[in-house]
């Protein structure tokens, strides 16, 4: 268990873009179960039967499916990792200067040279 109190996420704002999905989701039942106007006229064992059972092409992918990858979207933009390291955006980094004197008295006297 130990492992589990390092798991942090880097960026957890991320996690935010699952409200929109819920939302979406719940739309897209809601309007599914209520395609037509016939289910409040017809009683429901009826209804069924009015149904065909290929009901067209499907040209889109299963709901689930894009769930699942919107899912596995947002949890690796909000960065999962049991790993604490120093952010560098967060750190100081200030300049060094070397100086050094290359003036005339720091030059041996002329007599001590050769040459």
């Amino acid at each position: 268990m130990m492992w589990l109190n390092e798991f942090h996420f880097l960026r957890p704002w991320w996690l935010l873009t699952l409200i929109p999905l819920t939302v979406l989701f719940i739309a897209l039942i809601y309007l599914n179960r209520h395609r037509s106007g016939w289910q409040q006229v017809l009683a429901p064992h009826l209804y069924q039967h009015l149904l065909t059972a290929q009901g067209g092409v499907r040209n889109r992918p299963p709901l689930y499916l894009v769930a699942i990858c919107w899912i596995l979207a947002s949890v690796a933009l909000a960065g999962p990792t049991w790993e604490r390291l120093p952010q560098p955006v967060y750190q100081l980094h200030t300049g060094k200067v070397v100086v050094m004197d290359m003036s005339f008295p720091c030059a041996p006297p002329m007599s001590h040279r050769t040459g």
